[in-house]
């Protein structure tokens, strides 16, 4: 017999809520050289954990953004960036590069909106990111292992659903480290 497949319409899936948010970095993907529109590019993946929890499992939203690898001032990269550490980069700042690893435990405020996907979803989309205001309360990285860190890199944890392990710092310095 063969096997049937449907597309199914209905997921169980809640995308996180439009806003602005208390989050805090919890992973850096690298998925390598990608094609896209202007030629094969270099993309990695940043991923945040958010206050808000998701009303179907109880546990805090999982937010993540792909990116061009890249520092020029147009690169959505670059612009979130900028907006996170609250400075533009200086000419020497995109010559000696930013160490990617170095964003995971920051804390930052993600304004999240929602836009429509091809299938006719709704997506949570991050449209900038912003530095912690003083005194807002942080978000615990708890429950959450790196990709890196899982039994052969498995990627288990897309959708909002950590794991129960906990990775990641708990208490980052006050200073920007990028």
């Amino acid at each position: 017999m063969t096997p049937i497949i449907a597309r199914n319409s209905k997921r169980d899936f809640a995308p996180a809520p439009e806003g602005i948010h208390s989050a805090v970095c919890v992973d850096v993907l690298d998925h390598g050289v990608q094609p896209s529109a202007f030629g094969p590019a270099r993309k990695v993946e940043v991923r945040w954990l958010i206050e808000e929890r998701n009303p179907n499992n109880g546990k805090p939203f999982l937010v993540s953004q792909r990116y061009r690898l890249s520092l020029h001032p147009k690169a959505k990269l670059c612009q979130h960036l900028e907006g996170w550490r609250n400075k533009s980069f200086t000419p020497q700042d995109a010559e000696e590069g930013v160490d990617l690893e170095r964003l995971i435990g920051t804390h930052c405020q993600l304004q999240i909106v929602h836009n429509p996907g091809r299938d006719g979803e709704l997506y949570a989309n991050v449209q900038a990111v912003l530095p912690l205001g003083k005194g807002m309360e942080r978000v615990s990285p708890a429950g959450y292992v790196r990709v890196a860190d899982r039994p052969g890199g498995d990627d288990t944890a897309r959708g909002g659903e950590p794991q129960d392990e906990v990775n990641g710092e708990s208490e980052p310095d006050e200073k920007f480290p990028f």
